[in-house]
């Protein structure tokens, strides 16, 4: 019995080159703005230890920057998972090559992970969760500056 093959024809030269470019600045600009995304939860975590208190001697900070916080640590749980997940796809899509090369990716979870890799929807998290960090500390920054 023979595996069912994949019979779409190749794209033309020009149609693959211009994919490879394509790939190749999405690469270029989602790592810029990984690199990016990092380093503003690194400063949003610092900003929050800026307004610490002191209760009874020890260091605490005030509940309005709590959220803030674990949407900080999110964006960087995110960041990691995404490079993980990255490597794992990688793998993936190495074993898929090699199954593709004797005809039986179509259908199969590697094909699945092959178009719809999970470092998308990581990407996406943490770009959120960042931003929702950053709204919540600008409102607590806004009303706090408010006070005095």
């Amino acid at each position: 019995m023979t595996q069912p093959r994949d019979v779409t024809p190749p794209p033309s030269d020009l149609l693959l080159e211009q994919r490879k470019q394509m790939i190749e600045a999405i690469r270029e600009y989602s790592g810029a703005a990984s690199d990016i995304i990092r380093q503003l939860a690194y400063a949003g975590i610092a900003l929050c230890w800026l307004f610490k208190l002191e209760v009874a001697g020890d260091p605490a900070l005030p509940h309005q920057v709590v959220l803030p916080l674990f949407l900080l640590g999110l964006t960087l749980a995110c960041d990691l998972l995404q490079a993980l997940a990255g490597v794992a796809v990688g793998f993936f899509r190495l074993d898929a090559t090699e199954r593709r090369s004797l005809g039986w990716v179509r259908g199969t979870v590697y094909g699945f992970l092959h178009r719809h890799p999970p470092t998308k929807a990581l990407f996406s998290t943490k770009s959120l969760a960042l931003v929702a960090a950053y709204a919540v500390l600008l409102y607590y920054f806004g009303a706090h500056l408010l006070t005095y």
